[in-house]
């Protein structure tokens, strides 16, 4: 005997019963992170307004950011199968996880995932250059790790309120296994936890670590390439630009010690993924914008706040650093700016704009359109997901890989030719 086919009265109660689930745990973080959230955020607009007006902008900006961050628990009602791949990541310790939790400065949120597709099971704890808090993973890999691989640092986005290392796991695990290269995935603090320039020191902080320490898991600390996804592209991007700046300034005795350890300097390229890199315009752009019914969403996005109010939108936007930079000898790594065609979060423009702005300061840069790919596709393409742009954007991205180890590659044969030839000359004269 066949069993009976499950009734569509069936499936709808099975249907009922995991959307009841997922509303209720959307619903408890939502409450426990808003009751922790209004203290912070009461904090931290007490450095941007009125005392009169605190009261009405602390409730505004944390129940609103609040319920969008609640909202990424929704995940598993649209994407089911992405959503148990980053379930099964954070209970299960896939092999590619070659560290967890490891701690590269003092905040709690300084912490990162380091991922390897030939990651090995721990032989001994690592010896980190801080001490791990309690319940951090770092493994030692194995010795014989000959082959150096590009190192890709991701900073996830979050639109600078919100957002954790372990909803991006996915991109280490993908991107590790189809690119085979490293890549360190980075927590740090957002808004109202810090604002935007304790994001840009964290993430500075983040690179020097993993600068020190990718070699232990055969990463080449050559090969550094920076990413992020929407705020945190342009948190990333921020960060190179002010780092690049300060090497670019006034020389004397005292900075040149300081500019050699900028992490501009430590930085072989930097991918962007559907960025707003004009907090002006992306401000003008979400004051259009409609959803559901907000008729404009810019007084209730944390983007404000996270940037320390308007009259700091220039200095924090990439794109207007670029258009008035004054330094000759401004020296950046190579940007490769993709962005989807099709997003309505982040307008295109907003990439092709920064790229621009890039081109116009003689800096290196590619501006790489995606036809048919949205911003929640573009994520969705390197955590691995099967949306219609994937191939082309892991494409890309494996070709700017590509490039940057041929380009070392070259290097070393043309150092190595150098030696040999000495090795020669040195031999002749003996003779």
């Amino acid at each position: 005997m066949t069993a009976p086919l499950v009734s569509a009265q069936e499936r709808r109660s099975v249907q009922t019963r995991v959307l009841r689930f997922c509303m209720s745990v959307a619903g408890l973080v939502y409450l426990r992170k808003t009751w922790t959230a209004l203290f912070q955020q009461r904090a931290m607009l007490q450095l941007q307004a009125q005392q009169q007006d605190m009261f009405w902008r602390t409730l505004k900006y944390t129940f609103s950011a609040q319920l969008i961050a609640a909202s990424e628990y929704l995940l598993p009602l649209v994407k089911p199968l992405l959503a148990a791949r980053i379930g099964k990541l954070l209970v299960w310790k896939g092999p590619q996880v070659v560290a967890r939790n490891a701690v590269y400065g003092p905040h709690p949120r300084n912490t990162v995932d380091v991922y390897d597709a030939n990651g090995k099971n721990p032989k001994a704890a690592l010896t980190l250059a801080m001490n791990p808090k309690p319940g951090s993973e770092a493994i030692a890999p194995q010795d014989d790790m000959q082959v150096k691989k590009p190192v890709l640092v991701f900073v996830h986005g979050g639109a600078w309120s919100f957002g954790h290392k372990w909803q991006y796991g996915l991109v280490g695990e993908y991107l590790s296994s189809a690119l085979g290269i490293v890549v360190a995935v980075v927590n740090y603090r957002t808004y109202p936890s810090g604002h935007v320039q304790d994001m840009v020191q964290d993430v500075e902080h983040a690179i020097r670590w993993i600068e020190t320490t990718c070699h232990l898991y055969g990463g080449d600390k050559d090969q550094i390439f920076l990413s992020g996804h929407s705020s945190g592209a342009h948190v990333g991007a921020l960060t190179l630009i002010q780092s690049a700046l300060r090497v670019a300034g006034p020389t004397s005795d005292k900075n040149d010690l300081i500019k050699k350890n900028e992490v501009v300097r430590s930085v072989k390229g930097f991918i962007g993924l559907a960025g707003p890199y004009d907090i002006s315009d992306h401000y003008v752009f979400e004051s259009e914008r409609v959803v559901g019914p907000l008729q404009g969403v810019h007084e209730i996005s944390p983007m404000k706040p996270a940037v320390l109010g308007m009259e700091n939108f220039k200095v924090h936007s990439p794109t207007a650093i670029m258009a008035d930079v004054k330094h000759k000898n401004l020296k950046l790594p190579a940007f490769h700016i993709l962005h989807g065609l099709d997003d309505a979060v982040v307008p295109s423009s907003s990439s092709e704009k920064f790229a621009a702005s890039l081109k116009q300061a003689r800096q290196r840069v590619n501006f790489i359109p995606i036809a048919g790919c949205t911003h929640e596709d573009i994520i969705f393409s390197v955590m691995g997901d099967p949306v219609t742009c994937r191939d082309r954007v892991v494409d890309h991205i494996r070709r700017i890989l590509d490039s940057s180890v041929e380009e070392v590659a070259a290097k070393v044969a043309k150092k190595e030719s150098k030696s040999a030839g000495a090795s020669a000359s040195i031999a002749r004269a003996k003779l």
